[in-house]
């Protein structure tokens, strides 16, 4: 099959990984056919030494999406809107913005070590957040009617309102 449309792939770790899992027509070319990934609502790639995640935000139909312990310092996902699971336990992430992943249920950000802020204002569906072992000073909770589990241990945050989480059943931070 010809395909007309390509997503850059910079990282050859990633690119190796999606090829592996059959995502690719020419290996080593640092581009994927957007074909074959933006139907793609599952996709794990985590532990693969991966530096660059650029070509994620044209995998438009991720539901789940795992990268954990991997080494690239930011991810974009404001174009993957049907985004319900994101791990990224063990990335060293600088910034999280989650403002068009209304639909996200699942946040795993630990051992990443670098998040200052998180804001869930637009995640009313989140129901389970652990960030442990990050640098946050800010979280916004606001009112998460679904949230169940937060975990915030080693982190710089001085305050913390947790008044409107009314499902909230399991907590800890140190």
């Amino acid at each position: 099959t010809d395909y007309c449309d390509y997503t850059a792939i910079p990282d050859a770790n990633f690119e190796a990984e999606l090829n592996a899992l059959g995502y690719d027509d020419i290996p080593g070319d640092r581009q994927v056919p957007t074909d074959l990934i933006a139907g793609v609502t599952v996709l794990d790639v985590g532990s693969e030494s991966i530096e660059d995640i650029t070509g994620i935000e044209a995998f438009t139909s991720l539901v789940e999406l795992d990268v954990h312990n991997n080494s690239f310092s930011s991810i974009d996902v404001s174009s993957l809107t049907n985004l319900e699971v994101l791990d990224l336990d063990g990335c060293p992430i600088t910034s999280l913005d989650l403002s068009n992943n209304s639909k996200l249920r699942f946040l795993d950000v630990e051992d990443g070590g670098n998040l200052a802020t998180l804001d869930f204002s637009h995640n009313l569906l989140i129901e389970y957040i652990n960030a442990n072992d990050n640098m946050l000073s800010s979280i916004t909770l606001g009112n998460l009617t679904n949230l169940q589990q937060l975990f915030l241990s080693n982190n710089n945050l001085s305050t913390l309102d947790l008044s409107t989480l009314s499902t909230l059943f399991s907590f800890r931070a140190r």
